[in-house]
């Protein structure tokens, strides 16, 4: 242990409780080195810890924030590259943690959140199959499951998913609604799902000379063949005309005004 007569001190090396903190062989002696079961008191502010019990490291203040900063580029000393922040919190309660930062990665198999979670901008999830562009916008390039609206009828929001198949099915070709109904209650405008639970009723095409260009869909949503007539001419698709409805097929009528023929099929 030498000194230079102006106040500085120049320790070789230093040990607590016989372990080496710091020594000649140490690269850089900015660094410190805590072996055993010691504590190393730098300053009031904060504390290195090691103990037989488990290593820790306690940073704190009594009053402000406490943070804890990372340099990645040596080329400029920055304030910071990245940075942990935590303030607020009392004794017995929490504070809070911020991490700045361009980017952060969590390399983990699963990642549990035990509490709401608030994003401040775009999101992107599954890989980017799923985003959202921070204005309440949300966009899939897969199936997007919903629960079926409880007044549409034959449906029941408990057991029913809508996705966008389904709103494809209940909207015209033109994006008008058609008006769901029973395969008794036929009428022009309508959108009829045949299901295990009425594919016992027969279907009854309106008159189509009172109709002209009118449309109505139909979807049989069941390995049924329920039968079908019409008040005037006939129903034809593209396998002819039409006394039974093919088994989960789906058909968009339109009236010519004698006939109600089939130009969209599926």
């Amino acid at each position: 242990i030498t000194s230079d007569g102006s106040g500085n001190l120049n320790v070789a090396g230093l040990k607590i409780n016989n372990n080496s903190v710091i020594s000649e062989s140490d690269a850089d002696s900015r660094y410190l080195r805590i072996d055993g079961s010691n504590y190393l008191t730098t300053s009031d502010s904060f504390t290195f810890l090691r103990s037989s019990e488990g290593t820790g490291f306690e940073l704190g203040a009594t009053t402000g924030a406490s943070y804890l900063d990372f340099h990645s580029d040596s080329s400029s000393w920055d304030d910071f590259n990245a940075r942990i922040i935590s303030w607020g919190g009392g004794s017995g309660t929490y504070g809070s943690l911020d991490i700045i930062a361009n980017t952060v990665d969590i390399s983990a198999s699963n990642t549990t959140f035990d509490a709401d979670i608030t994003v401040k901008g775009k999101t992107s999830l599954d890989n980017g199959t799923i985003t959202t562009d921070g204005t309440g916008n949300l966009t899939t390039t897969g199936l997007l499951n919903a629960k079926t609206p409880s007044d549409v009828p034959g449906t029941s929001t408990g057991t029913n998913v809508a996705t966008t198949y389904w709103v494809d099915q209940h909207y015209s070709p033109k994006g008008q609604p058609f008006t769901r109904v029973d395969p008794v209650n036929m009428t022009v405008g309508s959108f009829v799902e045949i299901t295990s639970a009425n594919s016992s009723q027969t279907l009854t095409f309106p008159d189509p000379r009172t109709s002209t260009g009118a449309m109505i869909a139909v979807w049989n949503n069941s390995g049924a063949t329920p039968s079908v007539t019409s008040a005037y001419g006939k129903v034809s698709y593209s396998a002819g005309d039409m006394t039974t409805v093919p088994t989960y097929k789906k058909f968009i009528f339109i009236s010519d005004g004698y006939n109600w023929i089939s130009f969209a099929e599926n």
